[in-house]
């Protein structure tokens, strides 16, 4: 399984090439997600009959951070598209065991890999 990783929501790409002239690869990016900061509301001044735990959790809001956390694979040569498919579904299979994975169009992957190729 890859581990997480974070970036800023509007500089995560999925297929990212790399050249720094002796390697060529790619860094492949997957299973985005929004990533939320929770802010607890102000405490009033009286006290309630409520526990504070209770009453911050109700009221507490969840702001978008801006980020947006993903699986990331760097591969130092550029892979075949199989293989990268194949190491996304692997980590969907060991991220999600047993629950409903989110949708990831696994075709794209495919053809941007493929274009890599052809550059």
């Amino acid at each position: 399984m890859t581990a997480r990783d974070f970036m800023a929501a509007d500089k995560a790409v999925a297929v990212e090439q790399f050249n720094t002239g002796r390697k060529r690869g790619c860094i492949v990016r997957w299973d985005f997600e929004t990533v939320f900061n929770q802010i607890p509301a102000k405490k009033k001044g009286k006290r309630s009959a409520v526990p504070s735990e209770i009453h911050q959790q109700d009221s507490a809001t969840q702001v978008d951070s801006g980020f947006v956390s993903f699986s990331v694979m760097v591969y130092p040569e550029l892979p075949t598209p199989d293989k990268v498919i194949e190491d996304i579904q692997n980590d969907m299979k060991a991220r999600y065991a047993g629950e409903a994975q989110p949708e990831i169009d696994l075709e794209f992957y495919r053809r941007a890999i493929d274009e890599l190729h052809n550059c």
